[in-house]
C-alpha cells in the first residue's frame, strides 16, 4: 500500500471514530429527563403559549424547562418525538408561531 494508500485509510478511520456511539456512561439532556422517570409526561407547552407572537429574544430569555429547543420554520430538526421536549416555532420575522410538544 503506497503513501496515499495509508493517508485516506487513516483518515477513514477518523471518519468512523467520530461517527461511533457515544460511551454509555455519556448521556444528553433528553435522556436524562428520560432516565428521571418523566416517560410519560407531556411538556408544559401551554404554561408557554404567552410566547406566541413575541420575539425570538423573549423565547430565549425566558426560563424554558429542559429539554427544549427554539427554531425556524426553515431550520432543519430532528424529527424524533420526544414528549418531554418543548417546542419553540419561529417565523421568518423572528417572531414566534407556535409553542409545542414533541
Amino acid at each position: 500500500m503506497g503513501k496515499t494508500g495509508l493517508i485516506v485509510v487513516a483518515m477513514l478511520g477518523a471518519a468512523l471514530a467520530a461517527c461511533a456511539p457515544q460511551d454509555a456512561a455519556e448521556t444528553t439532556e433528553t435522556e436524562a429527563v428520560l432516565a428521571e422517570g418523566a416517560e410519560d409526561a407531556e411538556c408544559a407547552a401551554e404554561d408557554f403559549a404567552y410566547l406566541v407572537g413575541r420575539s425570538r429574544a423573549e423565547a430565549v430569555a425566558a426560563e424554558l424547562p429542559e429539554p427544549h429547543r427554539i427554531y425556524g420554520t426553515r431550520d432543519m430538526v430532528t424529527q424524533d418525538y420526544v414528549p418531554q421536549r418543548l417546542n419553540v416555532v419561529v417565523g421568518d420575522d423572528e417572531i414566534v408561531t407556535a409553542v409545542t410538544c414533541g
